[in-house]
C-alpha cells in the first residue's frame, strides 16, 4: 500500500512526464500508474527527482484510485526477458492484497467517511481547512469553533477528524505562521482525542498530533489548553508539558496520582484537598506562582443546563397520574 500511495502522489506531481512515457492509465475517470512491462529507467528518474516531496506526510492523491493502484503494484521487479523493464503480474502478491483491497473498498463506500472527507471528489460546499486558513488570515476574527458532537463513533471518525485538524495546525505552526500572532488551541473532553490509536487486524497507528503540539508547539507560537474529567486517560508525557493546572474536585485515586506526578514538587500537597472541594471551587497551580491558590469560580451569567435529572418520588408521581395509574405501572416503578 505504501508503494501504491507513492505512485498516486507521483501522478499529482508529475502527470505530464508520466504520460509522456505512457505510465498513466485511466479507468472510468480514475487515474492510476501502470508499471507492468514498462521501462524502469524513466520512472526511477522521475521518482528520484521528486523523492523529497514523496517522503513528506502530505497525502495529496485521489483515494478512489488506491484499490486499483494496489493491484498494479503487485508485479515482479524485473522482466526475465528484458531486465530493463518491470515484470508482469505477481499473482502471489496480488492474492495477499485481496483482503486489503476489500477493506479499502468498504471504507470508500462508507457514507460517513464520504460526507466528511469527500472521497467522491464532488464539489465541496464547506472545506474546514479552507475556513481555517481564511480565519488565520483575518486579524479581526479571534475565535474559531469546531463542533464534533454530531460525528459518529464508527471507524474512529471523531478521533481521525480531530487528529487531522491538529496535524494541520501543527503544519501551519512549523511554517512560522504563528510566530507574530500566537494561537491557543482549546480542546474540550480531551480524553476523547488524546492517547488514541486506530487499529486494524495487523497493526495500530497512533494519533499523536495533539501530543506533538503539547511537546513542540510552544516554540512555534501554538499553545494548547485541554479540559478533561479523566486525567488518567491523558498521557503523562503530554501532561508534563503543561505549566498551569486548574483542578476541580477529584475522587478517583488514579486521577489524583496523575495530578500528583505532573505537578511541581512544591505543589504536590494539593492532592489531599481535591476530594474536599465544593461546587465551583478550584485549585490553581502554576510554574509562575510559588504556592497553590484555592479559588471560587464566579457563576456564569447564562447558567449551563448541567444538573443531573432527578427521579420523582412515587407520591408525587401518584398525584400527577392518579386517574391513569394502573397496578402494572406501580410494579414497574418499584
Amino acid at each position: 500500500m505504501r508503494e501504491a500511495i507513492k505512485s498516486l502522489k507521483l501522478i499529482q506531481y508529475c502527470e505530464i512526464d508520466l504520460k509522456y512515457y505512457d505510465y498513466i492509465k485511466e479507468n472510468d475517470g480514475i487515474k492510476y500508474l501502470c508499471k507492468k512491462d514498462k521501462e524502469r529507467a524513466p520512472l526511477l528518474q522521475i521518482i528520484n527527482k521528486n523523492i523529497v516531496r514523496l517522503s513528506t506526510e502530505e497525502l495529496d492523491f485521489d483515494i478512489r484510485s488506491l484499490p486499483i493502484q494496489v493491484e498494479n503494484e503487485c508485479i515482479y521487479e524485473y522482466n526475465n526477458r528484458n531486465p530493463g523493464n518491470f515484470g508482469g503480474t505477481d499473482d502471489r502478491s496480488l492474492g495477499f492484497c485481496t483482503t486489503l483491497n476489500t477493506r479499502i473498498n468498504v471504507l470508500l463506500r462508507e457514507n460517513n467517511f464520504n460526507s466528511i472527507f469527500n472521497f467522491n471528489g464532488e464539489k465541496c460546499t464547506v472545506d474546514v481547512f479552507k475556513m481555517l486558513e481564511d480565519f488565520l488570515c483575518q486579524n479581526d476574527k479571534k475565535f474559531f469553533y469546531m463542533n464534533l458532537s454530531d460525528l459518529p463513533f464508527s471507524f474512529d471518525i471523531r478521533e481521525v477528524v480531530a487528529n487531522s485538524f491538529g496535524k494541520k495546525m501543527l503544519s501551519f505552526a512549523r511554517q512560522g505562521k504563528f510566530k507574530t500572532h500566537p494561537i491557543v488551541m482549546v480542546i474540550d473532553e480531551a480524553h476523547q482525542f488524546l492517547n488514541k490509536t486506530v487499529s486494524s487486524d495487523y497493526e495500530s497507528f497512533k494519533l499523536e498530533a495533539f501530543d506533538l503540539i503539547a511537546k513542540e508547539g510552544r516554540k512555534y507560537g501554538l499553545f494548547l489548553c485541554i479540559t478533561t474529567q479523566r486525567p488518567r486517560d491523558i498521557p503523562s508525557g503530554t501532561l508534563s508539558q503543561f505549566g498551569t493546572f486548574i483542578v476541580h474536585r477529584l475522587i478517583n485515586q488514579k486521577d489524583k496520582e496523575i495530578i500528583h506526578d505532573v505537578l511541581p514538587s512544591s505543589n504536590k500537597d494539593i492532592i489531599y484537598y481535591l476530594p474536599e472541594l465544593g461546587q465551583g471551587e478550584i485549585i490553581l497551580s502554576s510554574t509562575d506562582i510559588k504556592e497553590t491558590i484555592l479559588l471560587k469560580v464566579t457563576e456564569p451569567k447564562i447558567s449551563p443546563d448541567s444538573n443531573t435529572p432527578e427521579f420523582k418520588r412515587y407520591d408525587e408521581f401518584e398525584e400527577e397520574n392518579q386517574e391513569h395509574l394502573q397496578v402494572e405501572d406501580i410494579e414497574h416503578i418499584f
